[in-house]
């Protein structure tokens, strides 16, 4: 590539940086929004997302369940070991 070419992708890559960060709209306060209609959901997702807990745990413990090792996988001890394969393309 020659110089101008990689002008022109650092130009668009730091035009679109600078559009990405120049897009989140806050308050002085950090994390605060400017905008009531953004925060009303954001508190309505955290209180969901306290309200879901006891259900995400109760969740987590039965896909531990899932995920351990049970009879149905004694099958596979037949083909346990070391394996030697060649790929062609």
């Amino acid at each position: 590539m020659n110089d101008r070419s990689w002008k022109k992708i650092l130009m668009a890559i730091l035009g679109v940086t600078i559009l990405g960060f120049s897009s989140f709209a806050f308050s002085e306060e950090m994390g605060q929004p400017i905008n009531e209609e953004i925060a009303q959901p954001r508190a309505m997702a955290e209180e969901q997302a306290q309200k879901s807990l006891p259900m995400d745990e109760e969740m987590m413990a039965k896909w531990k369940e899932y995920s351990t090792p049970n009879e149905n996988h004694q099958a596979l001890n037949q083909i346990v070991g070391s394996w030697d394969y060649t790929i062609r393309h």
